[in-house]
Formats: C-alpha cells, sequence, structure tokens
C-alpha cells in the first residue's frame, strides 16, 4: 500500500511540474498529460 502511495504522489507531482511547464509553453494541456505518463511510467 505503501508503494501505491508514493507511485500515485510521484505522478500527481509530474503531471503538475508538466502541466505548469506546458501551460507556459502554451501547449495543450493534454500532451503534458501524456508526456508526464511517459516520464512517470514504468
Amino acid at each position: 500500500m505503501e508503494s501505491f502511495i508514493s507511485d500515485l504522489a510521484l505522478i500527481l507531482i509530474c503531471a503538475g511540474i508538466v502541466t505548469l511547464l506546458f501551460k507556459r509553453l502554451k501547449q495543450p494541456l493534454v500532451l503534458g498529460y501524456i508526456v508526464a505518463g511517459f516520464i512517470a511510467g514504468p
């Protein structure tokens, strides 16, 4: 269960950082979420 919570926290932090970056670059957020998934993926 602890591993699940830490993985979820990592994904949320990564998605938040990528969201801020993509907003600054004026790119679609969906693309940012896909990139965050690739970064935090297995």
